[in-house]
């Protein structure tokens, strides 16, 4: 199956929801936003789940986050990815404690060469590619166009604006190695776990893993 990152979790009912329904990946915020959690909050949740789905990834979401900051909360959550949005270096990249997810926001001005270039460059495991709105580094709730992605030769994750019912045409437009969802599960502005489910049970349709 597709692999499947559920972000800004906040409470560990819904994070055990996600990985119960197969997300590989759980995304914690401290960034500022609505969907921050507090370091000893996002702990205590990862240790939860790890106790019943040890295969599950905990990601930590940082925007021009210093590499103290990072590798603190590494050890101090117990982090298996770092991803970071705003500014980063392969020198930063490469001084974590933890692997990166590098975020590129795409939008109408977005050169796909720009793209592929940086897809080559970086020394991040794994490229996000999200909608670019002024202001914003994820969570927007809005699509791009998809058309923009270059060939990137490599894995990458595609969020903004996903939900159940436009996976599946995404994932068929795109091919991404895998997807990142927030706001398209949930509802007025906290996470639903039957969004959750219904989200995760769409890429498993997809893939031929009917549940």
């Amino acid at each position: 199956m597709v692999s499947v990152k559920i972000c800004g979790i906040r409470r560990v009912e819904d994070a055990l929801v996600a990985a119960d329904a197969g997300a590989a990946m759980l995304g914690f915020v401290f960034a500022p936003s609505r969907r921050r959690i507090a370091l000893e909050d996002a702990r205590d949740i990862i240790a939860e789940v790890r106790r019943r789905h040890p295969e599950a990834k905990s990601v930590g979401v940082f925007v021009d986050a210093s590499k103290e900051e990072m590798n603190h909360a590494v050890r101090f959550c117990d982090l298996d990815l770092v991803q970071l949005s705003g500014s980063r270096s392969n020198e930063m990249i490469d001084g974590l404690d933890a692997p990166a997810i590098e975020v590129l926001h795409v939008g109408p001005e977005t050169q796909a060469e720009a793209l592929a270039g940086r897809a080559f460059e970086t020394s991040a495991r794994m490229l996000l590619l999200d909608t670019a709105r002024a202001g914003e580094y994820g969570g927007t709730g809005e699509t791009f166009d998809w058309s923009l992605i270059p060939d990137l030769h490599r894995d990458f994750l595609l969020a903004g604006g996903l939900t159940a019912d436009n996976v599946h045409t995404a994932l068929d437009t795109v091919k991404p190695w895998g997807v990142d969802v927030s706001s398209g599960v949930e509802r007025n502005g906290a996470k639903d776990q039957q969004m959750i489910r219904e989200f995760i049970s769409a890429c498993r349709r997809h893939s031929g893993q009917y549940t």
